[in-house]
């Protein structure tokens, strides 16, 4: 695949996970572009000038550990990292659906789907996250657009005894914007050890 043929991916977050799934799209072939967590809309349109992304990635909650519960604290840590992923999925999206093709994946932690006693921002900025995701599946089918979730482990006493590294979890987005996950949309992507069983 020459560089004119490489299509273009956004990864956007600032953890180790982001810099995975960065690194392995590159790998795959993809003109990888990563931006900062609160880039703001505007910026990522302007980025696409000229050659719209395939692939967006939005991996926002990545660091979102805030101690307390429903303290002014935690409900603006929270806010804005649902604020942050509406407005730059808002954007990206009315530019990949006029290509009538594409894929928008959240990566989020595990225990959105199972609930936190010690992590309740993240978890709830991931359910949230996750919740979000499906509604703009369903939005954007029409246009040929594959909305998905990768969530990942939090939990090293997990089934199999360990948590996913970062390696993995790449490899599931990677899986997610390929053309094998061509028909695959609205769906959860667990790589968690088996903290997560349905």
């Amino acid at each position: 695949m020459s560089s004119a043929e490489r299509e273009r991916a956004f990864v956007i977050g600032s953890g180790d996970i982001s810099a995975a799934c960065a690194a392995k799209l590159a790998t795959d072939g993809f003109d990888t572009m990563t931006f900062a967590p609160d880039t703001c809309p505007e910026a990522l349109v302007e980025a696409a000038e000229g050659a719209v992304p395939f692939g967006v990635v939005l991996a926002l909650d990545e660091h979102l550990a805030v101690p307390g519960d429903w303290t002014t604290e935690w409900r603006g840590a929270v806010a804005e990292v649902l604020r942050n992923a509406y407005a730059q999925t808002r954007a990206l999206a009315r530019l990949i659906m006029r290509e009538r093709r594409g894929r928008i994946i959240y990566v989020v932690a595990a225990d959105g789907l199972t609930g936190s006693g010690t992590e309740s921002a993240r978890a709830v900025a991931s359910a949230s996250l996750a919740g979000m995701a499906r509604s703009v599946a369903r939005e954007l089918a029409p246009r040929s657009v594959n909305v998905n979730t990768v969530a990942y482990g939090t939990a090293e006493d997990a089934p199999l005894g360990r948590l996913p590294s970062t390696d993995e979890v790449a490899a599931a987005v990677a899986y997610l914007m390929s053309e094998g996950a061509a028909t695959v949309s609205g769906q959860v992507l667990s790589v968690d050890s088996g903290m997560v069983m349905r």
